[in-house]
């Protein structure tokens, strides 16, 4: 998750979504709550990756339920609202 963090950010070197987000899946494949939690959140919304809802609550239940409060709150926040 850090790592993908700071390649996207470029801290220490040039932005590069294509590169963090391999880490984010990695991390994501380890159950890392950061990493599933940033890609619940491009589902979601579309960002950085194509719309997939399903997908989406996949990464942040598994993030949520390790006590993520980002993912606990995107969650909550579909749940109550529907906007997706």
């Amino acid at each position: 998750g850090l790592a993908g963090y700071y390649l996207q950010a470029g801290k220490g070197t040039n932005p590069s979504f294509k590169n963090a987000r391999v880490f984010y899946e990695k991390g994501a494949k380890a159950q890392e709550p950061y990493s599933l939690t940033i890609l619940g959140h491009y589902y979601l919304y579309g960002e950085k990756a194509d719309k997939d809802i399903k997908k989406a609550f996949v990464f942040l239940r598994g993030a949520a339920s390790q006590g993520n409060r980002d993912a606990q709150a995107l969650l909550g926040s579909e749940f109550y609202y529907g906007k997706n």
